[in-house]
This record gives structure tokens, C-alpha cells and sequence, in this order.
């Protein structure tokens, strides 16, 4: 045993005295390589091929006393969220003494004089093969004639993700790929925040905040994690491919470039505020990066914001935190903790379902994949688990989703997101809020709410309403989104209309014209003292009588009329 470790001590001061050699007589690197028995110290850089990247010493505030070795975008300058990979994040070394070796035995060490900071561990099988090379895509590979011993894709621990590395966990190795964010804007060793992919049955995406779970990005539904509709962006949906894998010995997900070179740049930063945000860069443009989205959007994006069993709805400047159906505001300790249910489930009692739309689904801690079925089958297996509190259809992801118990970090999205189906205890009273469709499922989040709307206490004002259809719509010019309104979605509108209120609408509209016709009378008879356009001062008229015919719904459905 002591022959062995004085072997070890031995073989360490020899690597530490060849390295120390190879600042004072080696070669200084150049290009996009470093060769065995050569060094890189401050003020020497390895540069990818294709100017994409670069490897170096570098320091976020000027001073060499407190430097790094790490790997940057070649046009930018180092600091938080353009640094992508630190080999010392968290211990600093004076720069002016540092030198980062690859020496004779295929080992990469960065010491600072003679003290080793961070070293791979490899060791070459090959004599003089060994070779480190920074490519475009970012990965620093340390490769020998037969095989690659070491890369910093597979090593990954920043606050930064960018094409090609992974973000999850290996559960054969227990390895994590997730992202820490820094300290501060000038340190960037280990901050407050760290994202991952938790290791559940069903994977979640998480950000804590030390312990405390922060925010959640939630699980994978074939095209982005549901808590994060914006991230399949139009911007770049042609440029990149999402790989979401997940298996019994590793789970996480890679994005990567459609094309080589890739027209676009794609990076992610977790800031040291706890903020996450998506960054791409179109290289035939301005050589600007341009942010794609930032999470938190609103406060309604903060883990569990209203408690269990109660849906965050962000009305565009507030919080409203709604029950679900069947269930009531619960105060603990003089504050609202959510909702609990007005009574409890019964097996044997007639067992119904509410339907919840456009959702961020509930954390996935008691949740079950059941795997692909149809979503009458997901009911019914539903219906013959009396554990059963809520189902969902997640595409081809996971299938048929139940949870147990209560339902925790729930939200409402403008568009994106996904129906949950909530089991009752019985019938509804009433036709459930969430369960009506198009104008009436976003008015009756908004009747809810209990702002008041000047003629009908709805919560949100028209123009909201017509902004929020077209989203849902999907039109992407403004003549599209009016020629919509006025078209299709009042045909939606008519046929789902109850006849009764459909005889109503159209005597109360008669009554209306007549009016409308002696208005216009006095009108001409007053002369207007300026003659303005009359598009200009006129709605579309479909719009209007689309909009008139929705308020009139909205006040019958809520017996105000």
C-alpha cells in the first residue's frame, strides 16, 4: 500500500515538473488544437475553425488576480450568459500564473505555478496521439488514435446550454446535465439556481432556488415542456430539432442544428436572477443576438402561485387564483392555501369529469403514465381507479397521464398548454367555466375574476377578448385576424348558440336597428362640423355584430338578461 501511493506522489511530480517545463520550453498553441506536450496561457487562445468559439484565460472584472479558463463566443466578450463552459468556475486563478497543459501522457491539467486546480485524469493508450481541438459546435474533445478519452459536452456544468449538449441525467452513471447559474454578474462560480430534469416516473423540468422548488418547466409533450410554450419558436422551428430521450438509463434533451453550418445560433441562460432566457443569433444579420423569450413571463410562471387545486389566470396586470369546479378557498395561517373539495369522491356515486383547457398540467411528483390510448380510454381507466383525481392525453410522450391527490402548480396559457380533466363528486350544479369553448372559455376566466367591465362585469374589455382570439386563431396579420373574426368565428358562434338566445339576440338587434335609425336622424339633422373617413371611424361591421352577438351570449349564459 505505501509502495502504491509513493508511486502515485511520484508519478504527480513528474507530470507537475513536465508541465512547468512546457511553459518555459513547450510550444504555445495556436489555431483550433493543442498537441501533446504543449501549453495555453493568459493571452493565448484556441480558436474553432470556424470563428465560432473560442478557449482561453479570461476574467469578468479586469483582473487577472481573479481568472478563469473557459470557452466563449469568438465575437463577444466574456461575461454572464456568453461564457458557455468554465473548466474552474468555482476557483478562481491568478491568471498571470496559470498555464493549461496537455502533456507527453495525454493528461489536461490547469495549474496555477505548481498547484493542479483541474485536471481530466486521461491517459493516452497511444504514444504522442493524444490532440485537444475546440470545434464550431463548442465541444473542447481531447481525442488519441483510437478512440476519444475526453469532452466537455459530457462534462457539462454551466449556466449556459447551447446545440449539442444534453440537459437531464444518466442514471447508469448518476450524472447530471443541469444548469447553475452564477453567483453574480462578475462571479461566476455556483449561484442560487440550478435547473434539472428531476428523476421521476414521469420527468419534470424544474428550477430551485436552493432547495425550494422555484419554477417549473414540466414535462416533455413531443415538442416542448408544457410550462414553456414560447420555446418552440417560429424564429428558429426550421433552424433547430428538439431530441427528447427517455429511457430506463438516461433521460434529457438535445437540441441541434438542422444545417451545417447552421444559419442561426441558439443558446439558453439560467442569470443569476433566476431568470431563464432563450438567446439566437441570425448570422447573415446584424451579428446582434436577439432574445426569443424570457421565463418568468408573468407571476402566474412562479411555482404553485395559488396553492393546490387552484388555477393561476394572469388577466394581464394581477394574479386570479380560481378553484377548480367542485372545490372551495381553503385559509391556513390567515392566508389562502389553495382549495380543497366541497365534498369527497365517491366510488360508487355518479363520478363526472371538468374540463380544464389550455393548462400548464399539475406537477408530475403522483402522476402516472399509463401509456397511448385514446382519451376515452384514459376516462374510463380513470373512472376504475378510485385513487384517480385528474387525467390528461400527452401526444406521444406519455400517453394517458393520472395524478392522485391534490393538483399542484397549475396555470392558464393564452394559447399552447393542455386540457386536464378534473373527477367530481357527482354532477356540476351548473355548466361549468372551464368546460365552455372559444369566446366563452376565455369571458368566463375574465366573468370569474370579479373585475368589473362597464356593462357586463366580464373582467376583460372587448378588445382584449378579440386580441386573445386571434392567438387562439392562429392568424399572424391583422386583416387575417378581422376577416376571422367576422367569418368563421361567428358561424362558430351561431351554431353553438341556444336557440332561445339566438330569438332573443334577433329581437333585441330589431330593436336595436330602430333605435339605431332615429339616432342617425338627429344626427343629419345636427351636421357634423368635421368629416372624417368613415373606415376611420367605423369598425368592420362583422366585427362589431360578432362582438355585440358575444356580450349578448355572455349576459344570458349568466342570467343577466
Amino acid at each position: 500500500m505505501a509502495k502504491a501511493k509513493m508511486q502515485f506522489f511520484l508519478f504527480q511530480l513528474l507530470e507537475i515538473i513536465a508541465a512547468t517545463a512546457l511553459v518555459v520550453l513547450g510550444q504555445s498553441s495556436s489555431g483550433d488544437t493543442m498537441i501533446q506536450n504543449s501549453s495555453l496561457v493568459n493571452g493565448q487562445t484556441l480558436k474553432s475553425t470556424g470563428d465560432l468559439f473560442q478557449l482561453g484565460f479570461f476574467s469578468v472584472d479586469d483582473s487577472s488576480a481573479k481568472g478563469y479558463l473557459g470557452i466563449w463566443y469568438y465575437n463577444l466578450t466574456p461575461h454572464e450568459g456568453t461564457v458557455v463552459w468554465i473548466a474552474n468556475r468555482n476557483e478562481s486563478v491568478n491568471a498571470s500564473m496559470a498555464s493549461f497543459n496537455l502533456t507527453s501522457e495525454g493528461n489536461l491539467i490547469l495549474f496555477e505555478e505548481d498547484k493542479i486546480v483541474w485536471s481530466t485524469g486521461t491517459r493516452s493508450t497511444g504514444l504522442n496521439s493524444a490532440h485537444l481541438q475546440l470545434l464550431d459546435s463548442g465541444n473542447l474533445v481531447l481525442n488519441d488514435s483510437n478512440s476519444i478519452l475526453w469532452q466537455s459536452f459530457e462534462h457539462w456544468n454551466s449556466d449556459t446550454h447551447i446545440a449539442g449538449t444534453k440537459y437531464g441525467f444518466d442514471s447508469r452513471t448518476n450524472t447530471s446535465w443541469p444548469q447553475v447559474s452564477w453567483k453574480n454578474s462578475t462571479d461566476p462560480s455556483s449561484g442560487d439556481y440550478i435547473q434539472m430534469i428531476r428523476e421521476l416516473h414521469i420527468p419534470d423540468s424544474f428550477t430551485f432556488k436552493g432547495s425550494a422548488k422555484y419554477r417549473r418547466g414540466g414535462l416533455w409533450n413531443g415538442n416542448e415542456f408544457v410550462g414553456l410554450p414560447s420555446m418552440s419558436s417560429s424564429q428558429v422551428e426550421s433552424s433547430v430539432r428538439f431530441t427528447f430521450v427517455s429511457n430506463e438509463n438516461d433521460t434529457y434533451l438535445m437540441i441541434n442544428y438542422t444545417a451545417s453550418p447552421t444559419p442561426v445560433l441558439l443558446r439558453s441562460v439560467l442569470c443569476a436572477n433566476g431568470t431563464f432566457q432563450s438567446w439566437f443569433l441570425d448570422r447573415g444579420g446584424d451579428g446582434a443576438w436577439q432574445l426569443l423569450w424570457s421565463i418568468p413571463d408573468d407571476d402566474c410562471d412562479m411555482y404553485n402561485r395559488c396553492g393546490r387545486n387552484s388555477v393561476c389566470i394572469w388577466n394581464y396586470y394581477a394574479v386570479n387564483c380560481e378553484c377548480l369546479d367542485g372545490f372551495v378557498k381553503i385559509v391556513e395561517n390567515g392566508s389562502e392555501a389553495g382549495c380543497q373539495r366541497e365534498k369527497p369522491l365517491n366510488c360508487s356515486s355518479n363520478n363526472q369529469f371538468s374540463k380544464v383547457q389550455n393548462v400548464k398540467v399539475p406537477d408530475t411528483e403522483n402522476a402516472t403514465s399509463r401509456g397511448n390510448m385514446s382519451l376515452d380510454g384514459c376516462k374510463n381507466l380513470c373512472l376504475n381507479d378510485c385513487s384517480c383525481a385528474a387525467y390528461a392525453v400527452i401526444g406521444q410522450s406519455y400517453g394517458c397521464i393520472t395524478w392522485t391527490s391534490d393538483l399542484l402548480d397549475l396555470r392558464t396559457f393564452g394559447y399552447g398548454g393542455t386540457d386536464l380533466y378534473v373527477r367530481l363528486a357527482g354532477e356540476l350544479d351548473q355548466p361549468s367555466c372551464h368546460m365552455l369553448k372559444n369566446i366563452r372559455s376565455i369571458v368566463c376566466e375574465s366573468i370569474k375574476s370579479g373585475h368589473p367591465y362597464s356593462r357586463y362585469g366580464t373582467g376583460l374589455e372587448m378588445h382584449e377578448i378579440r386580441t386573445r382570439l386571434r392567438v387562439r386563431m392562429g392568424p399572424k396579420t391583422e386583416t387575417e385576424s378581422e376577416a376571422k373574426i367576422g367569418s368563421e368565428a361567428e358561424m362558430k358562434l351561431e351554431t353553438e348558440m341556444d336557440p332561445e338566445i339566438e330569438r332573443k339576440f334577433e329581437t333585441k338587434m330589431e330593436s336595436e336597428d330602430e333605435t339605431s335609425e332615429t339616432e342617425m336622424e338627429r344626427e343629419t339633422k345636427m351636421g357634423p362640423e368635421t368629416k372624417m373617413d368613415t373606415e376611420a371611424q367605423m369598425r368592420p361591421e362583422t366585427e362589431m355584430e360578432f362582438e355585440t352577438k358575444m356580450e349578448f351570449e355572455i349576459k344570458m349564459k349568466f342570467n343577466q338578461i
